[in-house]
């Protein structure tokens, strides 16, 4: 069954037409297109033969772009995005002025964008995982390792309390002895 149905006459033949090479029709191919979708698929859903969907492509350069936005397009524009941003870049302001009836250009700038650490911080934990995560996986020790580490750190602690009350545990005084 297709995704939206029209009337079999002229009209809805102009009607499914029109839907589909407009901006709502077009943005459900680059969906289905992102998702996977065959053209045969496609064209099921549209309700014609692959074709006429072959026409349709060939008489609307949109369509045709909007067919040719597949999933993996789509990713690498958004990490080309992403790395952008993530690194900086500069753009240009352009100062456009009423002068004499005509708008012109007055001024271009160029400004640098600084790096978004968000954006670093993203790339890295989908990039580079093994490196970059919100949570390192535990270190692989024994539990007699943990112990003695345990253990240790103990020792420090009572060591450093003791030092700063002035109260050694090991018999000797901080002050000599007559």
């Amino acid at each position: 069954m297709a995704y939206m149905e029209f009337e079999e006459t002229q009209q809805g033949q102009r009607e499914r037409r029109e839907f589909w090479n407009g901006e709502d029709g077009l943005t459900l191919i680059r969906q289905w297109r992102r998702e996977g979708a065959s053209l045969e698929r496609i064209a099921f859903h549209i309700g014609v033969s692959e074709r006429t969907l072959a026409k349709w492509r060939s008489a609307n350069p949109a369509m045709e772009a909007a067919i040719k936005q597949t999933d993996e397009l789509v990713n690498a524009m958004v990490e080309n995005a992403l790395l952008k941003r993530a690194l900086g870049y500069d753009k240009v302001d352009v100062t456009e002025e009423l002068v004499e009836g005509q708008l012109l250009v007055t001024k271009r700038q160029t400004v640098p964008v600084p790096p978004d650490v968000k954006a670093a911080l993203s790339w890295l934990y989908s990039r580079r995982s093994d490196r970059w995560r919100a949570q390192q996986a535990p270190l692989d020790a024994t539990a007699e390792e943990v112990a003695q580490a345990k253990e240790v750190l103990v020792t420090i602690a009572k060591a450093a309390g003791e030092a700063l009350r002035g109260d050694p545990s090991d018999g000797e005084s901080g002050t000599a002895s007559a």
